[in-house]
């Protein structure tokens, strides 16, 4: 038998997409990658370079797809790559095939300059490749009694919702409304509609008195994306909007129950969603191994101090991440930074971390937490409110 690992061609189009559909269709339930990530198996994409498969005899029976991404976060640009489509074929289990494709993939990416990467699954299973689970986010849970006591007296009535069609109108707009937020995955301009069908969701544009007033992303009974487009001179009309919008939702589409998805930086319709919400939890958006330490903590701390948080108390955090250096942040006379400093110049680190420990420091819920007591005894008052910073992920964004 011949074992080849190799990239993939356009000739291995329908191939691959036949083998995450068994694949998946097998260990989960009936999937049909197509409808469910048309923008990287819709018709006629050309996405299969992305692929890093393991063939027997010519035939596919390993893959995981790998997808280069741009994430701006105030004026940096990170490098990053999502993950995705990680199989093998039940035949194949123990040959060492899903380990084989991981350990090429992450090689490319340090080898790349990646910052991060990304990817959802099974917490322990993606660990032995240095994935934690990290990026916090919000999770609302809103019941019908909720509106009905809190917003009982809105008027609804006004609020209408348009279902996207590829060449809907409002779309534009919508996509220049994406592109506006501080922290965001860079989407293309043709490629936005598709994204927002990803993972079965339906893109709805939100017209209030037959005016355009921003759009939403559902599947099923949840919000993965919602985003009002602002007016001048109209402060905070997101809250204003928010009882209209939420109980015409839940009326109109005859749901019972809303489940709303909000990144930890969103101040606009955090604090009203709070106000309404019977439970709110935080959770992490997904499973990330940092590359690149010093670009990820310090575009995102500097996120943090220039937002409505900062600006964040001064304070410095020295620690050492294993086989990666020193890592110093520090907040000091209104500039927030990241750096990896030479082990000469560094000092006594606080403690040493292996770097999936590193990433749930900086970036997971729990965060300093996790940590063990005497660790914890170290940090500063100022460094453990900087942390988590707010790494984040929409689900549209995942591959």
């Amino acid at each position: 038998m011949n074992v080849t690992y190799c990239k993939g061609t356009p000739e291995d189009e329908q191939a691959i997409v036949d083998f995450a559909d068994l694949v998946f269709s097998k260990s989960h339930r009936p999937h049909d990658f197509r409808r469910q990530l048309p923008n990287l198996y819709g018709e006629g994409k050309r996405t299969q370079q992305y692929h890093y498969l393991v063939k027997e005899d010519g035939v596919i029976r390993g893959m995981v797809c790998v997808v280069p991404m741009e994430y701006r976060v105030g004026g940096e640009v990170l490098k990053v790559n999502g993950v995705g489509s990680v199989s093998v074929h039940s035949s194949c289990k123990g040959k060492g095939y899903m380990k084989g494709l991981m350990n090429w993939a992450l090689k490319d990416m340090e080898k790349e300059g990646v910052a991060f990467s990304a990817l959802s699954g099974q917490r322990q299973r993606y660990e032995y490749f240095g994935y934690a689970p990290a990026g916090p986010v919000w999770e609302y849970t809103v019941e019908w009694d909720n509106i009905r006591h809190r917003y009982g007296k809105a008027d609804a009535s006004m609020v209408t919702f348009e279902k996207a069609e590829k060449d809907a109108p409002w779309l534009q707009k919508a996509w220049e409304l994406h592109q506006g937020q501080t922290a965001r995955i860079e989407r293309k301009q043709e490629e936005f509609y598709d994204l927002l069908r990803s993972w079965h969701g339906e893109a709805y544009g939100i017209f209030f008195s037959g005016e355009w007033i921003g759009y939403l992303c559902l599947v099923g009974n949840t919000v993965l994306e919602m985003l009002f487009q602002p007016r001048p001179g109209e402060e905070q009309q997101e809250e204003k909007r928010m009882p209209q919008v939420l109980k015409a939702l839940m009326e109109k589409m005859g749901l019972p129950e809303l489940h709303i998805a909000l990144p930890l930086w969103e101040g606009r319709l955090s604090p009203e969603l709070g106000r309404l919400s019977g439970e709110m939890t935080i959770v992490s958006s997904g499973n990330f191994r940092v590359m690149d330490f010093e670009k990820t903590a310090g575009a995102f701390l500097q996120m943090k101090q220039s937002s409505p948080e900062g600006p964040l108390p001064e304070g410095e955090l020295l620690f050492a991440i294993e086989g990666r250096g020193f890592l110093r942040l520090q907040v000091k006379d209104g500039a927030a930074s990241a750096r990896m400093v030479p082990e000469k110049e560094a000092g006594e680190p606080l403690f040493r971390l292996t770097a999936l420990e590193a990433c749930r420091l900086l970036f997971a819920p729990g965060g300093w937490r996790e940590l063990s007591s005497e660790q914890i005894k170290k940090l500063s008052p100022a460094v453990k409110s900087w942390l988590p910073l707010p790494l984040f992920l929409w689900k549209q964004d995942e591959c």
